[in-house]
């Protein structure tokens, strides 16, 4: 088994993705009553840092970003469904509402309006431009791509299939027809993305309406000043036709002062002509649509009608057409009665993943045929069978995990199992692991920079000081506020759906990032590491705050060179005394930037 000092450090990284203190690491080392473990582990499943870190691991899988670029449409908020989520998992409501909420909050009877940022999941989907004077047959093909992703995402995320393969033919190795990839796809089709503001259908319906309005003036507007020619009575229509479009705005002020959310609506998406050199983008609010089959995935090759159903070999073929609205809700119920089985596999092994860096399926998001086989079958079924038992709650999930001697074990390599098991497929040990997302929050926390908030904006991500924290006056460095400078490991392509985020490399973390230097130059002061001691007194201390133990016999000939000669940052009133400077006192930076960036610190055992 790991000593308790290993045990703290792995179970403060894994739920709450920081790095225990020095003084809640002694606390716990001299707490032998029984049960200390447990309460560990509720401790850190209460903390709110529970749901940043988990939550960070969810919007990979939502490819969830901050910022849109180079995407058609609003960027209403975005960071309203981040914290959703966040506060979500703190909550621990259960997995099947957390999922039901983000594909119909607006659908469930006692959904409340901060409930509305759960559609974000689609609400934020990538939307590329369509320009509507290309042939009707390139614009439905942008479309049919948008869709494409929407219901990759889907099959991915919460079943653990990839349903997109089907789109042009039935699934070539998985038993999914060319008719369940249209099936969801008309479900999506009938739910289109839009801004929606925090508040009831009586604020929401007339905004929607004024929008309409709007758009469509705009879009007759742009037809006459291209057909007509401009006399004056055709210049003074035009303005006529501005000014009522103002007019709109304003008599609503166009939801300008109403805190807006990326969603979707219950409206179908159709490509129509308009003309002969034209096209146009119709949302028909209310009215559902089915798909006919694209044949070979071309959009303008129309097959059989398909309707919106549920996928036909996780109902045993008893094939139920929705028929409440878009069948969002129906799709989110069916998963949990139907295909609950597979539902709840997908995420127990995604959270075991999470905890042993590889899942006991280890293709994540592939749980078909040409997806690993899992490793320990039987484990997998129990712990899916008794999440779905203890309310699908993710909390529960993790107390059995923690609490299990495979978890609790010693990372120590042997001999005998390394001959046997190499790859650690058997979990003859604990395999240590890169920080990934952590690290950088981890960096920040030992810097005293971290600011722990929850939510919010992100801030500004051109700022030079944006995660220099509390030494210039206002804390940024918040880690539910994603930042290129608060990031060491890569973020995920906000088109694609995340598995597993890639761990950092070592080159990286030295070389190309200004968070690592930071966190070499700021515990002078920040945490108390240094503190103007002698070296051997401040490698004592930054020993004690990083790895949560004192230095070893082994440990002293890595650290015996500093300083590093040629290498010192001269000292600033802001990294350290103003003046003349003990050669000590010069070594920190050196000394904490080597030290943050051992394998040790990126690397918990």
């Amino acid at each position: 088994m790991a000593d308790r000092r290993t045990l703290i450090r792995r179970l403060s990284f894994d739920l709450v993705g920081l790095g225990p203190t020095p003084e809640e690491v002694d606390a716990f080392v001299a707490d032998t009553a029984p049960g200390a473990y447990g309460r560990l582990v509720e401790q850190l499943l209460a903390s709110p840092a529970y749901g940043e870190h988990w939550g960070r691991f969810w919007l990979d899988k939502a490819r969830y970003a901050d910022a849109l670029p180079g995407f058609e449409g609003s960027t209403a908020n975005p960071w309203r469904y981040r914290d959703w989520v966040i506060r979500t998992l703190n909550e621990d409501a259960g997995y099947d509402d957390f999922v039901s909420r983000q594909l119909a909050t607006d659908l469930i009877k006692d959904t409340g309006p901060d409930d509305l940022a759960a559609l974000g999941f689609f609400g934020l989907s990538p939307s590329y431009w369509k320009e509507l004077k290309l042939d009707i047959s390139l614009v439905r093909e942008t479309v049919a791509k948008e869709l494409e992703e929407r219901v990759d995402v889907f099959g991915r995320t919460f079943l653990g299939l990839t349903l997109s393969c089907s789109r042009c033919h039935d699934h070539k190795f998985d038993p999914i027809s060319n008719r369940d990839y249209y099936a969801i796809g008309g479900v999506l089709m009938s739910s289109r993305p839009v801004d929606r503001p925090l508040a009831g259908d009586d604020v929401w319906l007339p905004i929607r309406e004024a929008r309409e309005q709007v758009r469509n003036l705009t879009v007759s507007l742009a037809k006459m000043k291209e057909q007509l020619p401009k006399t004056p009575a055709n210049k003074k229509r035009f303005k006529q036709i501005e000014a009522k479009i103002a007019a709109i705005r304003k008599s609503t002020e166009f939801a300008s002062n109403t805190v807006m959310v990326r969603a979707v609506e219950e409206a179908s998406i159709h490509v129509v002509p308009d003309g002969p050199a034209r096209n146009r983008i119709e949302f028909r609010h209310g009215k559902p649509r089915d798909l006919h089959i694209h044949i070979r995935g071309n959009p303008m090759r129309k097959g059989p009608l398909v309707p919106r159903r549920f996928l036909e070999v996780l109902t045993d073929g008893k094939l139920k057409p929705f028929q409440q609205g878009s069948g969002r809700l129906e799709l989110a119920r069916a998963m949990f009665t139907d295909g609950h089985p597979l539902v709840a596999r997908v995420i127990v092994n995604r959270i075991w993943e999470q905890h042993f860096g590889q899942g006991l399926v280890r293709t994540p998001s592939n749980f078909g045929t040409q997806g690993q086989k899992p490793s320990h079958p039987g484990l997998l079924d129990d712990l899916a069978a008794r999440f779905v038992t203890h309310h699908w709650s993710l909390k529960w999930l993790h107390r059995e995990i923690t609490a299990s001697a495979t978890y609790r074990q010693s990372s120590r390599n042997r001999p005998d199992g390394q001959a046997s098991d190499p790859d650690n497929r058997l979990l003859w040990r604990f395999t240590p692991r890169r920080l990934a997302s952590s690290l950088a929050g981890a960096m920040l926390q030992v810097t005293g920079s971290l600011d722990q908030r929850i939510g919010g904006a992100a801030g500004n991500l051109g700022d030079d000081n944006y995660s220099r924290g509390p030494s210039r006056g206002k804390s940024t460095a918040r880690r539910s506020a994603s930042s290129s400078r608060c990031t060491i490991s890569p973020t995920p392509a906000r088109t694609a759906h995340v598995g597993n985020r890639p761990p950092p490399g070592t080159a990286v973390v030295r070389h190309e990032q200004p968070l690592p230097v930071q966190a070499g130059r700021s515990p002078g002061h920040g945490d108390g590491i240094g503190n103007g001691k002698p070296l051997p007194s401040h490698i004592h201390d930054a020993y004690r705050i990083l790895f949560q133990r004192q230095p070893t016999d082994e440990n002293w000939p890595s650290v015996k060179g500093f300083p590093f000669p040629g290498k010192l940052q001269p000292p600033t009133r802001h990294n350290g005394p103003p003046a003349g400077p003990s050669t000590s006192t010069r070594c920190w930076p050196a000394t904490n930037f080597s030290l943050s960036t051992d394998r040790h610190h990126r690397r918990p055992r």
